[in-house]
């Protein structure tokens, strides 16, 4: 980018500096008015100041303002609850280090220049997340850039038949269910199967004391739900009669 600097008495061979780094000039652009120089790489407020050739700088200084952050695009849009895909953010004005946030959490850097950056994610669930780059000089991005976590996704139900008392206790295998209960939850047949065990991939839950065939078995992640099975309650049996 090339700067414009304007004044008066600049004289012969003048140069402008960025708070007292030199803006290289260019070719044949000096007057007594003005000059043009290529703009260096800074951040946030600095002061331009012209130099002339004795040596001596001008009276007063104009503010210059590098550009905050700014996100083009992330890949991907959507990742698992477990965290550790790596996200790549491209855009502008990202300094030279800095931080990345998905939601409220940090995204632990792997890479990092002025226009692209690699993190690893974090753990999480939910939709929504609002993707932000927080420049070394604390400047923010404020366009809107938002990351989804996937919905939870059951693979397995174990075992598929159970006693209609509540003493069976389900086994769901799958992925992206979360770290914990804390944001999930589960039921059979619209019931609540209270969690027992809960990771990123496995769930133990005591189901409910009911009856029926052909109940849906559903996880609830952050508000995101899962693909649908089926449980069932073992029909009435006999074992005696007294007398």
């Amino acid at each position: 980018l090339q700067i414009t600097v304007r004044g008066a008495s600049f004289g012969l061979g003048a140069s402008a500096t960025f708070s007292g780094a030199s803006c290289p000039v260019v070719a044949g652009s000096r007057t007594h008015t003005q000059l043009i120089c290529n703009l260096i790489a800074g951040r946030g407020n600095v002061s331009v100041a012209v130099l002339n050739s004795l040596g001596q700088t001008s009276v007063n200084t104009q503010l210059f303002t590098y550009d905050a952050p700014v996100i083009v695009s992330i890949s991907p849009i959507s990742a698992a609850t477990r965290g550790g895909t790596t996200l790549v953010i491209n855009g502008l004005s990202f300094d030279t280090s800095g931080q990345v946030f998905v939601g409220s959490s940090s995204c632990t850097i792997i890479s990092y220049n002025q226009t692209v950056i690699l993190c690893s994610l974090p753990a999480g669930t939910g939709t929504g997340k609002l993707v932000q780059v927080r420049a070394v000089s604390n400047r923010t991005s404020t366009n809107l850039v938002y990351f989804d976590y996937l919905p939870p996704s059951v693979s397995q139900i174990v075992p598929l038949v159970g006693s209609t008392d509540g003493s069976t206790q389900l086994t769901l295998s799958g992925s992206s269910f979360g770290a914990s209960s804390a944001t999930g939850s589960v039921t059979v047949g619209g019931r609540a199967c209270t969690p027992v065990f809960w990771n990123d991939t496995l769930v133990r839950c005591q189901a409910p004391a009911f009856q029926g065939t052909g109940l849906v078995v559903r996880m609830n992640v952050s508000g995101l739900i899962s693909n649908e099975l089926q449980f069932a309650y073992s029909p009435p049996s006999l074992s005696s009669l007294a007398p």
